[in-house]
């Protein structure tokens, strides 16, 4: 399976996503796009072990997603169950799931809260 996870830091419609991860395999590719640019930057490639980079960074919206996406069919119809209804900012982002059946399922987020901070709300 392979995630495309794409991060708008604001609301607008046709705008390019300013950040771009790709998840297949345990690899992360990441793009990103700052002001002003009209190329992305990729970024140094990452190999996950355990879901998290060499540096500590731990991606814990991959692994609840993947966990998620294996136990619930309709893992997309209930984004606030990932935190969304607690963002206020402006951003929002897109996950993208392309199974090996070519098959493309998707799901709009306000922005992801880490599960041990929802928990708290």
């Amino acid at each position: 399976m392979i995630i495309l996870k794409e991060n708008y830091d604001y609301i607008c419609i046709g705008c390019p996503a300013d950040y771009v991860v790709i998840y297949i395999d345990s690899l992360l590719f990441s793009y990103r796009l700052e002001d002003h640019q009209t190329e992305y930057t990729k970024q140094p490639i990452i190999t996950l072990r355990n879901f998290e980079d060499s540096d500590g960074y731990f991606y814990d919206d991959f692994l609840e997603l993947i966990q998620e996406i294996r136990a619930n069919p309709k893992w997309y119809e209930n984004p606030e169950k990932f935190g969304t209804d607690y963002c206020f900012d402006g951003g929002h982002t897109l996950y993208t799931v392309i199974f090996p059946s070519s098959k493309i399922e998707s799901m709009y987020m306000r922005c992801w809260i880490p599960k041990e901070d929802r928990d708290k709300k």
